[in-house]
């Protein structure tokens, strides 16, 4: 028997008011972290104490393994269908976990169309998945009566994937990142940033609605980047468990080589790796205590592993979701831990912003966000609240008088107010190019491109950029910056 939390059994109550309500497709959101997989897995137990079928898709071995672990713990069994178990009994079993790959492959069987038939309740895991898109066109021809939960803590989709309101009709949230660290549910993090590769982004091609992993990974080698990963893991998480995600599988292993190189014990893994393989080295990073591990294309979700200390983002990405996927890796309370670090080594921090930050999420349109006002320790870089007058990590008082922010040559923790200053130092550079990836990937509309600018001069090259005609810049100039 599991005891729920509060929110947890929120959830549970919330998304049964949405089903009586006949809302049959619903987004359970909730951050990594807050056991999404116990929450469902509560509501899956409930529907089998009433003779009813349920099954639910994962997308990765990992998170089906998790599922049914949790599913175990609660006193229920289930049969697996994935590429090991060729026959799996379709009639005489309630509940089963499939690989959403699997499933692709048999579902148009006449067995597999009878059973989906059968089914009452859907769980599908990192709902923001594209494997799983399959499903909907047999729930809707075969069962349309049947439930739907779609499980995530990052109800937004990738690049060219159709949206929510696509397939479910009502999205669930109960609590959000900052209540559960208040409460002590999940760690504090720590951020800190490099920006050396900002300038640079600009010339890698865009792929799906993101960079191109093998353009950033060269990029990451040809700046060396991996000299400062090493030098900001001994300055700052040295000993830490830490986990890396990096953007291309040569730039990874380059980054192992120079982790070895300098003694410390680090592996790589990636989706290449054969089964064996990865269960070896998850097994070897779980029993390490200063383990390293740089994997690629595998460990954003589902992946629980509670005394990791440090994430290392050494990729750039334009991807909401797949951000806060990285980052929740390092969330988990552990008893010798209550706050995490993140190190971006990507500048995604200026794009996306932070892990931590409220967002309201919506079926149909991307979030928008605001942002607390926030300073940073000149000392030792904690970032604070603007009205903290003492640092209570060094204690350095701070008092009235303007600085001149800093060029980032090292990892150090950033705020805010910095994402503004870099924005208009693009501005002062004409890079309107980067400027509108800022405001793309943060959800803000041109209003906010505009607004950065201080003079009618640099809305006539923006409207030279975008190809408008001068009458476009002369009203928006009139609205902007009008005659007293």
């Amino acid at each position: 028997m599991i005891n729920l939390r509060p929110y947890q059994e929120k959830y549970i109550s919330e998304i049964r008011n949405r089903f009586k309500k006949d809302s049959r497709r619903v987004i359970m959101s909730a951050p990594t972290g807050s056991g999404k997989t116990y929450t469902f897995s509560t509501i899956i137990g409930k529907s089998l104490e009433k003779g009813k079928k349920c099954l639910i898709l994962s997308h990765r071995i990992e998170l089906m393994k998790q599922t049914g672990g949790a599913l175990y713990n609660l006193g229920y069994k289930t049969e697996v269908i994935d590429a090991d178990n060729k026959n799996p009994d379709l009639v005489n079993k309630n509940l089963y976990t499939s690989m959403a790959q699997t499933l692709t492959r048999r579902i148009k069987k006449d067995e597999y169309i009878i059973w989906l038939k059968s089914l009452s309740l859907i769980v599908i895991d990192e709902a923001h998945e594209g494997s799983a898109n399959f499903i909907w066109d047999y729930i809707k021809k075969y069962n349309i009566k049947c439930y739907v939960i779609g499980a995530t803590a990052t109800p937004i989709r990738k690049g060219n994937q159709w949206s929510f309101h696509t397939f479910y009709d009502s999205i669930v949230e109960c609590v959000s990142i900052q209540e559960l660290i208040n409460k002590r549910f999940l760690c504090e993090p720590e951020y800190y940033s490099d920006r050396r590769i900002a300038n640079k982004l600009n010339k890698v091609s865009i792929k799906a609605g993101d960079y191109d992993n093998k353009e950033v990974g060269n990029l990451m080698d040809e700046l060396k980047t991996y000299e400062g990963v090493l030098d900001n893991y001994e300055k700052h998480c040295k000993g830490d468990k830490t986990l890396i995600f990096s953007s291309s599988i040569d730039s990874s292993i380059n980054l192992v080589d120079e982790f070895n190189d300098k003694g410390f014990d680090a592996k790589h893994l990636d989706y290449k790796s054969k089964k064996g393989e990865r269960k070896e080295i998850l097994n070897w990073f779980d029993k390490t205590n200063n383990a390293i591990l740089s994997n690629v294309g595998i460990l954003s979700t589902g992946f629980d592993q509670p005394d990791i200390k440090s994430i290392m983002i050494y990729r750039a990405t334009m991807s909401v979701p797949l951000f806060l996927q990285m980052c929740g890796r390092g969330s988990r309370i552990n008893e010798n831990k209550t706050k995490f670090k993140v190190l971006d080594f990507g500048n995604n921090f200026d794009r996306l912003g932070y892990w931590h930050e409220d967002r309201k999420w919506k079926l149909r349109h991307k979030h928008k966000k605001g942002d607390a006002p926030s300073k940073d320790c000149p000392e030792c870089g904690a970032v604070l609240a603007v009205s903290i007058k003492f640092c209570p990590y060094c204690g350095h008082e701070f008092v009235n008088e303007e600085k001149e922010p800093e060029e980032i040559i090292e990892l150090r923790k950033i705020s805010y107010k910095e994402l503004v200053i870099r924005a208009q130092n693009n501005i002062k550079e004409y890079n309107f190019e980067e400027l509108e990836k800022i405001a793309k990937a943060r959800g803000y509309k041109m209003g906010w491109i505009l607004h950065q600018f201080n003079n009618p001069e640099t809305i006539y090259k923006y409207a030279n950029y975008k190809g408008y005609k001068r009458y476009w810049a002369d009203k928006k100039i009139e609205y902007l910056f009008p005659l007293k």
